[in-house]
């Protein structure tokens, strides 16, 4: 068996028999019995480890670079404070064995530039925890080859494509027939910049509508791959694309501008018969990323209490697309939540943090916030930290660990679960006109039903009557809600949206 004090100082600690021998059952430790047949047990101390190598590493090559991906360690050798404890280093070594490039980062997989083309590499990757840096995989090889025509022509089709989406935001006269002048590549993305137009422009309307404007909107690319697999038609494009803007807030009666960011590692896909086209793009970690027991558990976890209705104050958005309460639901009035600088806090210095092997991200990332920033201690029963159990599901309890496998409550990850976990610690849930810095936002895209719910995220500001969220899944930075431009996104649910709020509590 195990246990765990405090907030798990002891990390490793086990308790075994100390031996194999059938057991015998005593009634009492009387003296007469012989010291060497009476019960006994060992305490050992199971000091951290490194992890153990990777698995499963993979190289594709491409132009001046190469893109890895691989498995979580088997071994993570570690007991997580809240399971973002591994990172990765890829090493590219040149044919003397120097290390040619390398990288870092908490995601299972790497885009490695600065690369010689024709120039034969094998690469490593090793994972790094708070004890010490574990082995390598066994090394996999492979040549950069040169992109027929250039690498330049990709990378200028996709800087300029993002930064038309951008310029469609700004303006709600802004139109994509209207950009062939402006922009060289225009050919190349005419038809991708068309086919998501009218959610760019739906994007500058609404924050018209709450007194909002789009401004200084930029996208820069770095870290940029241009892949052509031997005898395809398609080129593929990975780049991570940093959008930066400021957001100018007249709502509460003068102009108030707030600095935002966003940051998204795309796979760009290139039809190249002819003049090379923007035929569409993914998320890179969706795509290179190994499918594992983590990914999508914010979305698809279930719950055992789901409520379809339960009084919350329920927030809809009006044909302005104003967040006011939903049709039923009485306004609580004053005395709403006095938010959480501390939430907040960390919530803006740490939003690049690592997804955390999760695939949809958004659920953990406020948990982490919740954790670290707000110093909420975890709550579980002593059965939950082996694997699965009930606790996990039990949405009473609210914890991420590694112990002999690693385990987590539904409600760490999964987005309707950590609200009826606050439900459960009678969190102040608040109207729109009373939330905070600091409090928590949840979302169903397509109904009114909590049990819908499938996104959450942190406030970080409050302008007038306008909030401003910073969250995973994907990675944004004081984005006004109307910004949020995905599929299932703020704007792109409406009318259809509903939203909850709370100023987080843990008795």
């Amino acid at each position: 068996m195990s246990w765990l004090s405090s907030d798990f100082p002891n990390d490793g600690l086990v308790l075994q028999a100390d031996d194999q021998s059938t057991a015998t059952v005593y009634y009492s430790s009387a003296s007469t019995v012989p010291t060497a047949d009476r019960p006994a047990i060992s305490v050992v101390y199971t000091p951290p480890t490194a992890p153990s190598a990777p698995p499963n590493a993979t190289v594709t090559p491409g132009d001046g670079g190469a893109v890895l991906t691989w498995s979580p360690p088997i071994d993570s050798g570690y007991l997580y404070a809240a399971g973002d404890d591994i990172t990765y280093t890829v090493k590219a070594l040149d044919p003397s064995g120097q290390v040619a490039q390398q990288a870092t980062t908490g995601e299972l997989h790497a885009v490695i530039t600065g690369l010689t083309d024709g120039t034969a590499y094998t690469f490593a990757v090793s994972a790094s925890n708070t004890a010490g840096s574990g082995p390598s995989t066994t090394t996999v090889a492979a040549t950069p080859q040169a992109v027929s025509g250039g690498t330049s022509q990709y990378v200028q089709a996709i800087s300029q494509f993002l930064n038309a989406k951008d310029q469609l935001q700004e303006s709600v006269t802004a139109s994509s027939s209207t950009m062939a002048a402006q922009y060289s590549s225009f050919a190349s993305f005419s038809t991708e910049l068309s086919y998501g137009a009218d959610t760019d422009t739906a994007v500058a309307a609404l924050e018209q509508a709450n007194s909002e404007q789009d401004a200084q909107d930029a996208t820069t690319l770095t870290n940029t791959l241009v892949v052509h697999p031997s005898g395809s038609s398609t080129t593929e494009v990975f780049t991570t694309a940093d959008e930066t803007f400021t957001t100018v807030d007249t709502s509460s009666g003068t102009s108030v501008s707030t600095p935002g960011e966003s940051t998204d590692n795309d796979e760009f896909f290139f039809n190249v018969s002819g003049t090379p086209l923007i035929t569409g793009f993914v998320d890179a970690a969706a795509a290179l990323d190994p499918v594992t027991e983590y990914t999508n558990q914010t979305a698809t976890a279930p719950s055992a209490q789901e409520s379809a209705s339960d009084g919350t104050p329920e927030w809809a958005l009006d044909s302005g697309g104003h967040a006011v309460l939903a049709p039923g639901y009485v306004d609580p009035g004053s005395g709403g939540s006095n938010g959480d600088p501390a939430v907040a806090s960390w919530a803006l210095s740490h939003y690049k943090i690592s997804y955390n092997g999760f695939g949809d991200d958004c659920t953990d990332f406020v948990s982490r916030v919740l954790f670290y920033g707000g110093s909420f201690p975890k709550k579980y029963n002593a059965a939950g930290f082996r694997g699965k159990h009930p606790s996990t599901s039990d949405d009473r309890y609210w914890f991420i660990q590694d112990l002999l496998g690693r385990s987590w409550s539904h409600s760490w990850s999964v987005a309707k679960d950590l609200y009826q976990f606050e439900k459960k610690q009678y969190a102040d849930f608040v109207s729109p006109h009373y939330v905070a810095s600091g409090d928590i936002v949840w979302v169903n895209w397509t109904g009114t039903s909590s049990a819908g719910i499938s996104h959450a995220a942190v406030i970080t500001k409050v302008s007038g009557s306008n909030i401003y969220v910073t969250q995973h899944s994907h990675t944004r930075i004081n984005e006004p809600i109307w910004k949020v431009k995905d599929a299932l996104s703020w704007q792109g649910a409406n009318p259809h949206l509903h939203l909850w709020a709370a100023q987080p509590t843990e008795l």
